[in-house]
């Protein structure tokens, strides 16, 4: 897979984000077919240790 697809696929995420009170949550179409992908590399990304 290529730069250009993959941004295309998993950064060009058609969702919508809501906030309610201190939590924000981002809902992705049920028939999205890389939901698990994204949620994979958010999960991963979410397990880095912090920078400061």
């Amino acid at each position: 897979m290529v730069a250009k697809t993959l941004r295309r696929k998993l950064l060009i995420i058609p969702g919508r984000l809501t906030r309610t009170a201190r939590r924000q949550t981002l809902h992705l179409p049920t028939g999205w077919p890389w939901a698990e992908q994204f949620l994979t590399a958010l999960r991963q990304l979410r397990g880095l240790p912090k920078l400061c």
